[in-house]
């Protein structure tokens, strides 16, 4: 039930935390012992607070942590404070035109989506069905990805713990000097039982693509995903012709990041698929929009997470997962679990008691870990009205 009078937003708070990794993430582009994540607080005048992560990478969106703090946040807040939504289109109207304004912003877009729908769940009610779409009837799948912290030699243990462990895609990162030894070890080993991903971090060139699928057997190879960039004419002629020889779709990730890149992506016609994230997108709304923009041209989907994600991606992610049939999983989903070593969110059990009794939240009220250390907080500065 609606409440009478709805509370307007009356603040915005940023935290910048440190996370440390239970172990390095690797690809040919970064190793990462930490992750760097700018938690997004937006409380109403009724005393709620709805949660967002921020993930910038400046070769993935432009933006960076120090950007936003000083040159963003408080241009934000003034957008923002004082706003009330007393409908779900309300607010979708809202995003959209923050999202068609700043296009450059889409990792903070995307925390301040997350944040503000969850905080309208706990207020109103999110109708996961008009935002997303109808629920999924089939099961969602799993991808096991393995990046350059697993040696060739464990290549034979990696590929039994995808098959055992009920995973239905594997995905390599690719860009190493072994590249084809860790190849040819990983094909054998899965023995055509799953699908298997490669992922260059946009780190080759044509010539090297081509020498790994000429040593490799190509048709068990789902897609290949950033083999390298396609900025000149001689590499967009390179990527067609790899296509055309060996019949491996590709999938454009890094390049794609608001509804202009799709739309370049989709009008070059090099590219067979693209990577759906979230946290690059700008949300649900972003997300959804390039989803039936590709979707309409004939691409198809991966969905992914960005190194370090914690629970309000996740929760976001899985959300989304749960409201797109053709969607088969999301690579990465659960690292705030096996990846992090703490969550700088956890499920707000206060406010959860505190919601509506009459339904089951669509996205769980988050706040700050109770248990985040010092060395976590790098800063944290906040806005209000």
């Amino acid at each position: 039930m609606q409440p009478a009078s709805l509370p307007e937003v009356v603040s915005l708070e940023f935290r910048h935390c440190r996370v440390p990794f239970r172990r390095p993430f690797e690809h040919a582009g970064k190793r990462r012992e930490s992750g760097d994540t700018l938690l997004l607080g937006i409380g109403s005048s009724d005393g709620r607070m709805g949660w967002g992560e921020v993930l910038p990478r400046r070769y993935v969106t432009g933006e960076s942590i120090t950007d936003i703090l000083e040159n963003r946040a408080e241009a934000l807040a003034g957008r923002l404070v004082g706003l009330r939504f007393d409908t779900q289109q309300a607010l979708v109207a809202w995003l959209d035109q923050e999202r068609a304004r700043f296009p450059e912003q889409m990792a903070l877009h995307s925390g301040v989506d997350i944040a503000l729908w969850q905080l309208f769940d706990q207020i109103i009610g999110l109708d996961a069905v008009a935002l997303l779409g109808e629920p999924r009837q089939s099961r969602s799948g799993q991808c096991r990805t393995i990046d350059f912290g697993t040696a060739t030699t464990d290549l034979r243990r990696e590929a039994m713990a995808a098959i055992f462990s009920g995973a239905t895609m594997v995905k390599l990162k690719i860009g190493a000097s072994d590249d084809v030894e860790r190849l040819r070890s990983l094909q054998r080993h899965l023995d055509g039982k799953l699908p298997l991903r490669l992922d260059a971090n946009n780190a080759l060139d044509g010539a090297a693509i081509a020498a790994l699928l000429d040593a490799c057997d190509p048709a068990s190879l789902h897609s290949i995903e950033d083999p390298f960039p396609t900025e000149t004419p001689a590499a967009r002629a390179a990527l067609a012709e790899l296509h055309r020889r060996f019949g491996v779709p590709f999938v454009a990730d890094e390049s794609l990041t608001n509804e202009s890149d799709a739309r370049h992506i989709i009008e070059s016609g090099l590219w067979q698929g693209v990577n759906l994230r979230l946290g690059k997108l700008g949300g649900f709304g972003g997300t959804v929009a390039v989803r039936a923009m590709t979707r309409a041209a004939g691409l198809f989907h991966v969905m992914g997470s960005l190194v370090g994600e914690g629970q309000a991606l996740t929760d976001a992610a899985t959300l989304f997962l749960d409201h797109d049939e053709e969607i088969e999983y999301v690579e990465g989903l659960g690292q705030n679990r096996h990846l992090l070593r703490q969550d700088p969110l956890e499920v707000d059990a206060r406010a959860l008691s505190n919601r509506n009794a009459r339904r089951e939240p669509v996205l769980a009220p988050l706040r700050p870990a109770a248990a985040m250390t010092d060395d976590l907080l790098q800063s944290r500065i906040g806005f209000d009205d």
